[in-house]
């Protein structure tokens, strides 16, 4: 069994890709024995569990904003690999990222067979009455 992280304040911030050229903040910190991670995105704001931290949590470097935070990165994973509940913290987040992924896709699909379709068939146009 691992030792808690005893007397230890670990804070890690993190500058994450959005959908908007401005990269949210995120923030994990570790103290007293518990994790804590907070992103100022709109999720994040209220409280929701975000993209940005389980990509991060995920170790996915494609969300750093800024490549010199990779260093970072490592740093927190080989903080969450040291101690089993965030390693399994860790393991979550990947299979979380991989069924978001795989939602996103078969959406994808969907939408496109659908808007396929409704091209090949023709799309009724109505007149708007003003």
């Amino acid at each position: 069994m691992a030792d808690k992280i005893e007397n230890q304040e670990i804070k890690i911030n993190f500058k994450a890709k959005g959908s908007k050229s401005t990269p949210y903040n995120v923030c994990f910190v570790i103290q007293n024995n518990r994790l804590f991670a907070n992103c100022d995105c709109k999720a994040g704001r209220f409280r929701q569990l975000c993209k940005h931290k389980i990509d991060i949590i995920a170790g996915d470097e494609s969300r750093l904003f800024n490549c010199d935070e990779k260093e970072k990165l490592n740093h927190l994973k080989n903080v969450f690999l040291k101690y089993p509940d965030l390693k399994r913290l860790t393991s979550r987040a990947i299979r979380l990222k991989g069924a978001i992924q795989q939602e996103e896709y078969i959406v994808e699909v969907a939408i496109r067979r659908k808007l396929t379709n409704q091209l090949k068939e023709g799309v009724t146009i109505y007149r708007k009455n003003i």
